[in-house]
């Protein structure tokens, strides 16, 4: 929970998330589930929301993804 405290690397998160949710989609056929595309653009719309929430309400966030 800490690390969420102070987010430093939002996009790598966003990334990795992205791709947990694109190989989710991708396994569903084998396990008598559909994957859907626009079930992975969901997860990405809800990743994105959520990077704009954390950019909006945490104050170390802008602070952290500055370039140095």
């Amino acid at each position: 929970m800490a690390a969420l405290a102070r987010p430093k690397h939002l996009w790598a998160i966003f990334l990795f998330y992205l791709a947990w949710s694109g190989a989710i989609e991708l396994i569903q056929p084998y396990v008598n589930r559909c994957g859907e595309w626009m079930d992975l653009a969901a997860n990405a719309a809800g990743l994105l929301l959520g990077l704009f929430l954390v950019r909006c309400v945490s104050p170390n966030a802008n602070k952290a993804i500055a370039v140095k």
